[in-house]
């Protein structure tokens, strides 16, 4: 008993410091991720002049062809520095937060910035967002290393990392609090909440320091869509859920296609590599993560077979650049390809309300996609400033979160996670380091009002104590659970995940 009186006081003395490690992780992964941005914004502007100078000076092509090569042998050293580095990032860090894996913080850092940066210079279509949750995430982990933490406390600051990641990537740090919780870590508590909280602001404080204040996007929002109009949503809903699954069925088709090539490390990448050619001769507006073709939408009157030819060259680029496994993300293609389908969509009904679609657009098929609805909702609501569509934002994404679940398509970072775990044929039957955790009783649930030995708790873990209001109290076997406990417990770090999914489905009111 005395020996879980003192877990316990070391678990609470912990908890007061975590606000200022929070604080800390926000800085690290705030001028991490911005300096990452600052790279990728640069890069498109190079990308820029190069499409410029290819209309009128065809002897460039030789010149790209080239680079491209020397590019995609550089990315591959890269890769082979830091095998974790690939992709978006975001399925090696929830395998961390599992306990499943355990890469060198600072490889993965230097791999995905010098890795990501050379793969957007090749103009790929992917996204920044996506590397800078690893960024963020890897920057909390070395903080946390640089602090002499324990597990339990690394694994908090890398959650907080990835979320201020995205906040300093997107400037939205309630997106980054929410993504936190639907995507990473899967689990909500006071402390975490509060941990997220200091490092995204910090983040975001950071970033808007380094960049201004003003949004990722800006519409003019002249005519909302009527309410009478509000069945049209529940079409375009559709659309985009059917969409999102045929973006997920694409993706594990191409990624098999790229697992299938007879080629060796050193030239796999390749062939990847030289279609940013082909894009840059048919579609140049199309390169890198959509900031182009976001501009143009925005500006230019294109016919709709055009929006819809634009609409599936763009999901196939993205698509396979993303399958070839090279540092980047899918946040921002998904974006842009849900605006264009919401362009068509408001040419269809009605041209005046197209800027009203765009935005519905972005949140629902990175809704269908990604499957984080409320993150979806307060992304583009942050990204644009504008807080008047959440009824509409809301319908959308709650229809888009549900018909991609009805027709049993995984969500992507789901799919990508497994797919992870099976090529790199990660173990997960050792126990790893002792961690804690929490989780609160709810009113309704199946253990309200039972005392502890009645409970059929999760083999492995121990309860440490239960935090009823202010109290603590040390339990026994007699102890009654009342709702709104909250209850502590120790258990293996590769447990963790499975323990709270057991521990979810006795405490909450299903």
């Amino acid at each position: 008993m005395k020996s879980l009186e003192n877990v316990s006081n070391n678990h609470r003395k912990e908890d007061l410091k975590l606000l200022f490690y929070g604080i800390l992780v926000g800085i690290a992964a705030g001028g991490l991720s911005s300096f990452y941005r600052y790279i990728i914004h640069g890069i498109e502007g190079i990308i820029g002049g190069i499409v410029n100078i290819s209309r009128s000076h065809f002897y460039i092509y030789p010149i790209i062809f080239i680079a491209l090569i020397f590019i995609s042998f550089l990315v591959t050293k890269i890769k082979k520095m830091s095998r974790f580095c690939g992709g978006s990032g975001i399925p090696q860090v929830e395998a961390e937060i599992k306990g499943y894996i355990n890469p060198n913080p600072v490889k993965v850092l230097l791999a995905k910035i010098f890795g990501g940066a050379l793969t957007a210079l090749a103009g790929f279509s992917v996204g920044r967002e996506g590397p800078s949750i690893q960024i963020g995430a890897m920057s909390g982990k070395l903080v946390s290393r640089k602090l002499k933490k324990n597990k339990t406390v690394e694994k908090f600051l890398i959650t907080c990392g990835a979320s201020a990641g995205l906040a300093a990537a997107f400037n939205a740090p309630v997106a980054g609090i929410l993504f936190a919780v639907e995507e990473v870590h899967r689990h909500i508590s006071k402390k975490l909440l509060v941990v997220c909280m200091a490092a995204t602001i910090t983040a975001d404080l950071v970033s808007k320091i380094l960049y201004g204040t003003e949004t990722v996007f800006n519409f003019s929002m002249a005519e909302k869509l009527p309410l009478v109009n509000y069945w049209t949503l529940i079409l375009f809903a559709v659309v985009l859920s059917v969409l999102g699954v045929l973006y997920i069925f694409l993706m594990e088709f191409f990624m098999k296609i790229q697992d299938g090539l007879n080629l060796k490390k050193e030239f796999k990448l390749i062939p990847y590599f030289l279609l940013p050619i082909v894009i840059l001769i048919f579609t140049p507006n199309l390169l890198g993560g959509g900031g182009f073709l976001m501009k143009e939408l925005q500006t230019v009157d294109f016919p709709i077979y055009m929006l819809i030819l634009l609409f599936i060259v763009k999901l196939l680029f993205s698509i396979i650049c993303f399958s070839s496994g090279v540092p980047g993300g899918i946040f921002f293609p998904i974006l842009v390809l849900g605006a264009t389908v919401g362009t068509i969509f408001g040419k269809i009904i009605d041209p005046i309300y197209i800027n009203s679609f765009i935005i519905l657009g972005m949140a629902g098929y990175l809704t269908a996609i990604v499957r984080a609805p409320l993150t979806s909702i307060i992304l583009i609501f942050e990204m644009t400033g504008n807080l008047s569509y959440l009824l509409p934002l809301s319908i959308v994404c709650l229809i888009t979160y549900s018909i991609p679940n009805y027709l049993k398509s995984l969500p992507i970072y789901e799919y990508l996670l497994e797919r992870l775990m099976e090529r790199e044929h990660i173990a997960t039957s050792k126990d790893g380091e002792k961690m804690t955790m929490s989780i609160v009783v709810e009113i309704g649930s199946e253990i309200e009002n039972k005392k502890i030995k009645e409970v059929e708790f999760p083999k492995g873990m121990l309860i440490i104590n239960i935090d009823r209001g202010v109290e603590e109290i040390i339990p026994n076997g007699e102890t009654t659970i009342i709702n709104g406990d909250v209850i502590n417990v120790l258990v293996s770090e590769n447990k963790l995940f499975d323990t709270f999914n057991a521990l979810q489905k006795i405490c909450q009111n299903n």
